[in-house]
Protein backbone atom coordinates (compact mmCIF):
# COMPACT_ATOMS: atom_id res chain seq x y z
CA UNK A 1 0.00 0.00 0.00
CA UNK A 2 1.38 3.29 -1.13
CA UNK A 3 1.20 5.97 1.36
CA UNK A 4 -1.08 8.33 -0.40
CA UNK A 5 -3.58 5.12 0.18
CA UNK A 6 -2.82 5.48 4.02
CA UNK A 7 -6.06 6.63 6.54
CA UNK A 8 -4.20 10.07 8.00
CA UNK A 9 -4.16 9.47 11.55
CA UNK A 10 -1.00 11.70 12.28
CA UNK A 11 -0.84 15.14 11.50
CA UNK A 12 2.48 15.62 11.87
CA UNK A 13 5.74 13.73 11.11
CA UNK A 14 7.52 14.22 14.35
CA UNK A 15 4.34 12.28 16.12
CA UNK A 16 4.21 9.66 13.56
CA UNK A 17 8.21 8.97 14.23
CA UNK A 18 7.41 9.11 18.19
CA UNK A 19 4.65 6.65 17.55
CA UNK A 20 6.77 4.37 15.55
CA UNK A 21 9.45 4.19 18.45
CA UNK A 22 7.07 3.61 21.10
CA UNK A 23 5.51 0.60 18.42
CA UNK A 24 9.25 -0.41 17.78
CA UNK A 25 10.43 -1.02 21.65
CA UNK A 26 9.04 -4.33 21.58
CA UNK A 27 10.89 -5.82 18.35
CA UNK A 28 14.22 -4.13 20.39
CA UNK A 29 13.31 -5.81 23.76
CA UNK A 30 12.70 -9.45 22.32
CA UNK A 31 16.07 -9.01 20.83
CA UNK A 32 17.69 -7.84 24.16
CA UNK A 33 17.45 -4.26 23.64
CA UNK A 34 16.09 -1.18 25.10
CA UNK A 35 15.57 1.88 23.17
CA UNK A 36 16.65 4.99 25.67
CA UNK A 37 14.62 8.46 25.00
CA UNK A 38 15.05 9.53 21.95
CA UNK A 39 13.84 13.04 19.96
CA UNK A 40 13.14 11.88 17.00
CA UNK A 41 12.35 14.58 13.68
CA UNK A 42 12.83 15.37 9.97
CA UNK A 43 15.58 16.64 8.26
CA UNK A 44 18.90 16.32 6.61
CA UNK A 45 22.25 14.97 8.72
CA UNK A 46 24.81 17.98 9.77
CA UNK A 47 25.93 17.27 6.39
CA UNK A 48 22.80 18.94 4.70
CA UNK A 49 22.34 17.42 1.46
CA UNK A 50 23.78 17.78 -1.69
CA UNK A 51 21.82 15.63 -4.84
CA UNK A 52 25.87 15.13 -6.68
CA UNK A 53 27.53 13.72 -3.74
CA UNK A 54 28.39 10.18 -4.02
CA UNK A 55 26.92 9.07 -0.61
CA UNK A 56 24.33 10.67 0.24
CA UNK A 57 23.54 10.67 4.06
CA UNK A 58 19.25 9.93 4.75
CA UNK A 59 19.23 9.94 8.26
CA UNK A 60 21.28 10.26 11.38
CA UNK A 61 21.48 9.79 15.22
CA UNK A 62 23.55 12.16 17.49
CA UNK A 63 25.15 11.23 20.63
CA UNK A 64 23.80 12.18 24.11
CA UNK A 65 27.18 14.21 24.25
CA UNK A 66 26.21 16.38 21.35
CA UNK A 67 22.89 17.54 22.76
CA UNK A 68 21.84 20.28 25.41
CA UNK A 69 19.69 17.94 27.22
CA UNK A 70 21.53 14.24 26.98
CA UNK A 71 18.77 12.73 25.06
CA UNK A 72 19.96 10.99 21.28
CA UNK A 73 18.64 13.02 18.46
CA UNK A 74 17.75 11.26 15.16
CA UNK A 75 16.61 12.71 12.03
CA UNK A 76 15.07 11.28 9.10
CA UNK A 77 15.65 12.97 5.63
CA UNK A 78 12.34 14.83 4.18
CA UNK A 79 13.39 12.85 0.55
CA UNK A 80 12.01 9.38 2.14
CA UNK A 81 7.79 9.06 2.88
CA UNK A 82 6.89 5.94 2.43
CA UNK A 83 6.09 4.41 5.85
CA UNK A 84 8.03 1.01 5.34
CA UNK A 85 10.93 2.59 3.76
CA UNK A 86 11.06 5.56 7.08
CA UNK A 87 10.73 2.58 9.35
CA UNK A 88 13.72 1.20 8.03
CA UNK A 89 15.39 4.05 8.80
CA UNK A 90 14.42 4.88 12.03
CA UNK A 91 15.32 1.06 13.35
CA UNK A 92 18.69 1.64 11.89
CA UNK A 93 18.91 4.98 13.80
CA UNK A 94 18.08 3.34 16.59
CA UNK A 95 20.14 0.62 16.57
CA UNK A 96 22.97 3.58 17.04
CA UNK A 97 20.52 5.43 20.05
CA UNK A 98 20.80 1.90 21.81
CA UNK A 99 24.90 2.15 21.76
CA UNK A 100 25.19 5.86 22.20
CA UNK A 101 26.96 6.34 18.56
CA UNK A 102 29.62 4.20 19.86
CA UNK A 103 30.04 1.05 17.21
CA UNK A 104 29.30 3.55 14.19
CA UNK A 105 28.96 0.99 11.92
CA UNK A 106 30.86 -1.86 13.38
CA UNK A 107 30.60 -5.50 15.05
CA UNK A 108 28.51 -4.39 18.28
CA UNK A 109 26.08 -2.27 15.24
CA UNK A 110 26.31 -5.58 12.80
CA UNK A 111 25.76 -7.67 15.97
CA UNK A 112 22.52 -5.90 16.33
CA UNK A 113 21.19 -4.86 13.18
CA UNK A 114 21.52 -8.40 12.28
CA UNK A 115 19.28 -9.23 15.67
CA UNK A 116 16.89 -6.79 14.25
CA UNK A 117 16.74 -8.23 10.68
CA UNK A 118 17.48 -4.68 9.26
CA UNK A 119 17.57 -4.76 5.59
CA UNK A 120 20.78 -2.79 4.95
CA UNK A 121 22.52 -5.61 6.78
CA UNK A 122 23.73 -7.64 3.90
CA UNK A 123 23.95 -10.88 6.62
CA UNK A 124 20.45 -10.99 6.68
CA UNK A 125 18.79 -14.15 5.03
CA UNK A 126 16.35 -12.28 2.09
CA UNK A 127 13.26 -14.58 4.17
CA UNK A 128 14.07 -13.27 7.61
CA UNK A 129 14.75 -9.97 5.97
CA UNK A 130 11.04 -10.49 4.30
CA UNK A 131 9.70 -10.79 7.71
CA UNK A 132 10.90 -7.42 8.97
CA UNK A 133 9.47 -6.06 5.84
CA UNK A 134 6.10 -7.62 7.06
CA UNK A 135 6.69 -6.43 10.65
CA UNK A 136 6.99 -2.79 9.18
CA UNK A 137 4.39 -2.96 6.73
CA UNK A 138 1.85 -4.08 9.90
CA UNK A 139 3.43 -1.11 11.90
CA UNK A 140 2.88 1.25 9.10
CA UNK A 141 -0.84 -0.14 8.93
CA UNK A 142 -1.20 1.24 12.41
CA UNK A 143 0.28 4.44 11.68
CA UNK A 144 -1.71 5.52 8.92
CA UNK A 145 0.01 8.11 6.08
CA UNK A 146 3.41 9.11 6.85
CA UNK A 147 2.33 13.07 6.71
CA UNK A 148 5.31 13.61 4.66
CA UNK A 149 5.04 14.08 0.69
CA UNK A 150 8.79 13.95 0.02
CA UNK A 151 10.67 16.63 -1.13
CA UNK A 152 12.52 16.13 -4.74
CA UNK A 153 15.67 18.45 -5.35
CA UNK A 154 16.54 16.80 -8.23
CA UNK A 155 13.56 18.15 -10.18
CA UNK A 156 13.06 21.13 -8.68
CA UNK A 157 16.71 22.68 -8.13
CA UNK A 158 20.05 23.37 -10.02
CA UNK A 159 22.73 22.93 -7.73
CA UNK A 160 25.58 22.98 -10.11
CA UNK A 161 27.52 26.60 -9.09
CA UNK A 162 28.20 28.64 -12.17
CA UNK A 163 30.17 31.29 -11.84
CA UNK A 164 29.47 34.66 -12.63
CA UNK A 165 31.67 35.90 -15.87
CA UNK A 166 31.20 39.21 -14.96
CA UNK A 167 31.99 39.53 -11.57
CA UNK A 168 35.07 37.19 -12.30
CA UNK A 169 36.04 40.00 -14.70
CA UNK A 170 35.62 42.98 -12.05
Amino acid sequence: MKNEDRPVIHKYAEVWLAEAVELLRPMFKECGYEIPPVHVSVGFSTFGYNPKAKKRVIAVCHAKSMTRDGINEIYITPLVYEPVDVLGLLVHELIHAVDDCQSGHGKTFQEMSLALKCSDNLKVPLNVWREAVDRHRKIADLLGRYPRSGVNYEDSFDFEVKPNKEALAA
